[in-house]
This record gives structure tokens, sequence and C-alpha cells, in this order.
């Protein structure tokens, strides 16, 4: 059978699909006697590239279509020139610190299975080499950050390690310490963690472990960010009573046992008597194993003063932000909904360039710049707790995060009001005003009873019948917090008897979304939720509506339709119910697909606006009144952030969060807004960078 030579798809600029992409390099990997020319097969690399580049999901998802790319790669790659070729363009991409690339590219790492250790080094130092007129040396680090990161989450491609251990030579060869003492430091924490569960890795991803642990002995920073993990290694690997976990584990005691004993040489009388007293626990772990005190290591990394293509870390924005916060007793509530407020960086990054002084804004702008610059791994949001905190939020209580949100939005605009002259806004309402004359006749009275669809949707009154034209261009934006996150609605009810049309336009900062009633026990995706809050509502019975044409009450139709897209869209699920019989909230136990995409429902003379998730808050519990709340964020790669515990999960994970865990609180961000650049430290106000020192000063000397 001839194979047709075609382009892939017809324009190349667009995604390429990753099914349609194995279909076609099956067809050619049937052909056995066909090769193509060169020209032909690079562009075919380059098309795997960047369709792996965009694809997400796990090997176990995804490998009987990665088989059919590793077949080709490896029939048709078969000299030296066309590997480094494709490891440079693997490398062009990994590196890209303004791209959102996947792990499953990767796979293409496949090239160099089978190879000898010389021969894949020589490929590293040549990348390595192509790179050293780089002005800084940010590329690199982002790269091996994220090859770091890779390591630990994706488990398809046995290379990974080998090319990662290779990449490390490399550029240790050309003294580029700094590169790889910041990029390891970010990520030793969970390189150590997955030891605890080494049977499922590759023995190539122990030695790049291994090595890197070796190289950072005398680091005090690498032993604090590996503490909190080292005993639950330590139990796991004694546990097993393999002979390599045994070998695994001396080796580790070793290395522990020369990092501590290099920071305390270090350390003066008093120094060390916290460093003992900070990491007791794990040193008496650790007294439990004898180190063989004969070991060999590597030399140990160090800062090379002449490396100048590496900006000093206080002047260069931060690649990957991922910073805990401190819980202050059942605040779980609030950090859940800090860490996704401080996601939204066009949010976070204004409130610090720009709205750092003077009342909340100034205790958040202070907590965001601790989070981004900052040099522990977890701040503790005291000053913000204390200045934000009333009867409703005090006390060791287990709170609502959504009520939390909405009261720090209320406050934020409260605080933004008393900065600002006095002038004919009104600022108490904390709404978007409405150029038409009236507005103010539709918002004067609420149906009867309530829409049982909808969250405080507003209120509608009966008005002459009259069709209504609102521009969503005319709504004046009072706060930063309406500009970030307040979007328009119209809402229109229409009177079954005599067909009046009342229609008024509400301002939210939160979609509140409910499930509906029938249906219960199937699964919801986001996209269906907000679709049932736009379909139309028949009110009757206890629910209906007040028509002034009519004088009393009336059956009607409801129905809404966003009017105008916000920067930021939060979509706060109603899991909980008022349960009359028992007197107590209960948990609705859905099970919500998250999608990383949705679209708004639009008006017909609307462009539909689509948002992609970043961020969501967690609420893992049966009942509102207990359980526990945390979030996972977007930033280059998805984290779960409890608390003070910061941990890289998988993609997939966010629709298998297990029993009771279930998305509360969505944060999408609409897909046609540009991300904003990171400030360096140097960049911020000079307030907030005192802040900052003062704050690193007091860590330094207390940790």
């Amino acid at each position: 059978m001839a194979v047709k030579k075609h382009k892939l798809g017809a324009d190349h600029q667009k995604q390429i699909d990753l099914m349609a992409l194995a279909k076609y390099l099956q067809l050619l990997n049937e052909q056995q006697n066909y090769i193509p020319q060169a020209p032909e097969m690079m562009q075919n690399c380059q098309d795997i590239l960047k369709c792996l580049a965009r694809t997400s999901g796990n090997e176990d998802e995804l490998w009987q279509l990665l088989q059919p790319i590793e077949e080709f790669l490896l029939r048709v790659v078969r000299n030296a020139d066309c590997v480094i070729a494709i490891l440079d363009k693997f490398y062009a991409y990994i590196s890209d610190p303004q791209s959102v690339i996947y792990p499953p590219i990767a796979d293409v790492l496949v090239v160099i299975e089978g190879a000898d250790e010389e021969s894949i080094l020589m490929a590293a130092k040549w990348v390595v080499k192509q790179r050293k007129d780089e002005p800084t040396g940010t590329n690199h680090t982002v790269a091996l950050s994220r090859l770091y990161l890779w390591l630990c989450n994706w488990h398809g491609t046995p290379a990974l390690g080998n090319w990662i251990l290779a990449y490390i030579k490399a550029l240790e060869e050309s003294q580029r310490f700094n590169i790889l003492i910041e990029a390891s430091l970010e990520q030793v924490g969970n390189l150590f963690l997955a030891l605890g569960d080494m049977l499922v890795f590759h023995q190539s991803y122990v030695r790049v472990t291994l090595h890197v642990l070796e190289s950072l002995r005398e680091s005090a920073e690498a032993f604090d960010k590996i503490s909190p993990y080292i005993e639950r290694v330590l139990v796991n690997l004694a546990s097993d009573s393999e002979q390599w976990s045994r070998e695994l584990l001396q080796k580790l005691v070793d290395i522990l046992t020369a990092m501590v004993d290099c920071i305390s040489n270090r350390n003066t009388a008093t120094e060390q008597i916290q460093f003992r007293n900070r990491y007791a626990t794990v040193l008496n772990c650790l007294e439990l194993h004898i180190s063989s005190r004969t070991s060999s290591f590597l030399p140990p990394w160090r800062v090379n003063p002449d490396d100048a293509t590496i900006v000093p870390s206080s002047t260069r924005a931060p690649p990957m932000i991922k910073v805990g916060l401190v819980n202050l007793g059942n605040t779980c509530y609030m950090n859940s909904v800090l860490q996704a407020l401080f996601a939204a960086r066009k949010f976070s990054v204004h409130v610090m360039m720009n709205l750092h002084v003077g009342g909340y804004w100034a205790k958040i702008g202070e907590l965001f710049a601790k989070m981004m610059f900052g040099k522990s791994p977890s701040v503790p949001p005291i000053d913000l707790y204390d200045a934000i905190k009333m009867s409703a939020f005090s006390g060791n209580q287990q709170h609502d995060s959504s009520e939390f949100l909405s009261h720090l939005f209320n406050r934020l605009r409260a605080s933004e009001h008393t900065a600002k002259d006095n002038d004919n806004n009104n600022y108490n309402n904390g709404t978007v005003s409405d150029s038409s004359s009236d507005s103010e006749q539709t918002k004067q009275h609420a149906f009867a009873s309530g829409s049982r669809k909808r969250h405080n949707d507003g209120a509608e009154s009966g008005v002459p019948r009259r069709r209504y034209k609102v521009n969503s261009q005319s709504m004046l934006r009072n706060t930063f917090v309406e500009e970030m996150f307040g979007g328009a609605q119209l809402a229109r009810v229409e009177c079954s008897h005599c067909q009046n049309c009342v229609v008024s336009r509400d301002v939210f900062c939160e979609l509140h979304l409910s499930f509906p009633e029938k249906l219960m026990d199937k699964t919801h995706s986001v996209q269906s939720l907000l679709e049932f809050y736009c379909t139309t509502e028949r009110m009757t019975g206890d629910n209906r509506f007040l028509c002034t044409e009519c004088g009393e009450l009336r059956d009607a139709d409801r129905s809404v339709r966003i009017d105008h897209y916000p920067i930021h869209l939060v979509l706060v699920l109603k899991n909980f119910e008022y349960d009359v019989k028992n007197s107590v909230h209960t948990k609705l136990m859905h099970n919500v697909v998250c999608d990383l995409n949705i679209v708004m429902p639009a008006l017909r003379s609307q462009k539909k606006g689509s948002y992609n998730l970043f961020a969501a808050v967690i609420h893992n519990g049966i009942n509102i009144d207990s359980g526990h709340y945390y979030t996972v964020a977007k930033n280059d790669t998805w984290y779960r952030f409890d608390d003070s515990h910061v941990t890289p999960i998988d993609e997939s994970k966010l629709n298998n969060l297990g029993y009771a865990s279930t998305p509360y609180i969505l944060f999408y961000i609409r897909s046609d807004v540009e991300e904003v650049e990171l400030p360096t430290l140097d960049q911020l106000p000079q307030r907030l960078q005192d802040a900052v020192n003062t704050y690193n000063k007091f860590y330094h000397n207390h940790r």
C-alpha cells in the first residue's frame, strides 16, 4: 500500500491533534521500507514536538497514542545529526519561560534510548555550548526546573533521567553552578519526597536525585526544603526488605549526615542550638540509622562569582511561584482564597505595583510581595488576618471560603474608595453604574420569592412594556475589584399572562451555580452548570412573579444572559443545602468535572467568551461546618497549595480528588487576556522592597 505523503494539517500554525498525528505516523510505520527524506522527516519531527508540547495528560492515558510516535522516531532517526536537531528543538520548547509546555514532549527522548552515556553527554554539551552567549541563564534554569518536575510526575520516558543527568554534567563542565543551584533548590523537595515511592521510578531517577543531593550538601536551604520529608522517606525505605532499598537508604543517610555536618561546621554555638531545636525530629530520625562515614561524594556546587550570565536573584523575576501560607488556626478558608487570588497574576501584580499604600490593599500587597520574593517556604498572613477579621471571621472556628471571598472583596472596595477623591460615584454599593436612566427603576422590587436557581441575582420590578438596549461598554468601573472580577448580566422576566417584560442589569463578581434538581446522580461539568444557570426558569407556586401590569402574582419565565464578560470569572458551586429537618447545612456529594476551558452562553449579538481555568478552591469534608479547604493553581504546571505545604500535581488529578473532595470556587481567566510580566524585586515600590527585605532578614535569623 502506498502512503500518501501530505502535510498533517492545512495550517501548521494550529495545534496538531495527537490522535490524528498517531494515526498518520502509524500509516508510515506500516511501510517498513519507507523512510522519509530529510526535509519531510524534520517536518514530521517538528510536528511531533509541537503536538506533544501542547498535549496534557498522564502516561496511562496517552501511552497507546505515544507508541506510534516512539516507533516512528526509533525507525527513521538514524544518525547523530538528526538526534542533535531534535534535542535542540526540544530544548527550545522547554526553556521558554513564557510558554506552557506539557511533559509528554519528553517522549521524543526515545531517540537517545540505547545510547551510551558518553554519546548522550556529548549531545548535552552541544546544547549547552550553543547557548553560551545567552545574556542570562534564565532559559537553562527554566529548562532544568521543568525537567526535574517532569521526572517526579511523568513516568513514561525512561530516557528522561539519563538526559537530565547528562544536562547537569554539561552545565557543571561549563561551570554554570549558579543555574544548577537555583533550579535544583527549587525542585529538591519534590525530588526527595518521591524517593519514598521510588519503586515506580526508573533507576536513572534515583541517580539524578542522589547527584543533586550530593552536590547541594553544603546548602542549608536545600536541607530545609527536604527536612519535612526526611522521616517519611527513610521509614519507607527501611520498611522495604529489598537489597536495593537498603543500599539506597544507606546512601541517603550518608548524604544527609554530611549535610548536617557541613551546616553545623559553619554555625556559631548559638546558631547550632537553634539548628538542633529547629530540626530535632529530623536529627532524631537520622540518629536511628548509622552513617558509614566512608562515602565519597561529588564536588559540591558553589556559587560562581565569575558567572556573569546569571542575574542576581534579588532582581530577577521568579519563573515559578509556589509558596505556602501558614495556618493561623482553622484559617484554611482564608489561605485557599488568597492563593487563588495570588495566582491571578494580572490582579496580584497590579496590587503590588499600584495599590500598595493604605488600608487593606496595603496589607494584601505586602503579603503578595512576601509570597513572590520571600525566602521562606511559607508565609504567615497574620497582618492581613488581623486587619480583615471581624466577629464573623475570628477565633479558631471553621468558616466558609466563599463568604470570606465576598467579605474580602467588600473590604477591598471600601479601602479603595477611601483613597479616592470625593466625586459623584456611589462608593457604598460596590456595583457598576449603569448609564441607563431606567436602571434604578428596574431594581426597586424583587420577585415575591427569589429565583430557586440563581443566587442573589438582583431584583426586578414591573415597568411599562419596552425593549431595553444595554451597552456593555457604558459600564463605569468603580474599583479595581470590579475591573478585574466584575461582569454584568441581563435578567429577563416575562409574565405568562400579559407578556409584560422586565429586564434588569445586575453586576456580579462571583456567579453562584446551582445543581439541577433532576438528574441529581449524574456527573456534572462546569460547562453544563453554567448553561443551566442561563436556561429559562419557570416561576410558579411560591416563586411567582409580582407583575405590575397585572397588579398581582403571576407565573413567569425568567432567563439570564451575560452582558459583559469579566477578565477573571469566579464561579461558586452551590455544594451545600440546608436540611430543615436536622437544622444543618449538608453537602451535596456530586461528581463534578472541572472543565479546563469553558465558553460563556452569549446573546445573539455577542461573540462567545471563552475562559481557561487557573485555580480552584477545593473543599474536603462532608458538611460546611467541618472539613478542610485547599487550592490547586496553575503556575506553568499545577500545584496543590495546602496551607504551608505545596506539592506538584498532575492535571488529571483535578477530576480525581478523592472522596469528599469537591471543587467549590473556580477561577477562570478570559482567553483573550494577555498575561502580565512578573516584576523583579527592585521594580517593586520601595515600601514593599523594605518589607520583603525585613521579612527575609528575620527569617534568616530565626530559622
